[in-house]
């Protein structure tokens, strides 16, 4: 009789033990898990930043004023008004058949 109470008492120790091992290895992973999620959260709201402000670079550079202006300082635009090209009649593109 003994000797049952005894294996019933090494086994429900060990239960307990295995049982704490395991929620401290819960615990462990969960807690790292949540710090790569900040990480990864910081990482996504600076790339959410740098995107941002690349759009409204590209939005700047892309304006017509820009253009125009670097346009005219590399020389592509003409100095006086009066010389642009303009076409009266233009060219047919298809066929009525």
């Amino acid at each position: 009789m003994k000797k049952l109470e005894l294996g019933i008492l090494s086994g429900t120790i060990s239960l307990a033990v295995l049982c704490t091992v395991i929620k401290i290895g819960i615990v462990t992973l969960f807690t790292t898990g949540g710090v790569e999620y900040s990480q990864v959260e910081v990482q996504r709201k600076t790339l959410e930043t740098e995107n941002l402000i690349l759009k409204e670079k590209i939005f700047r550079e892309s304006s017509y004023l820009t253009i125009a202006a670097k346009a005219s300082a590399a020389g592509f635009v003409p100095s006086d008004k009066k010389s642009r090209l303009v076409l009266t009649n233009p060219a047919p593109i298809a066929f009525k058949q």
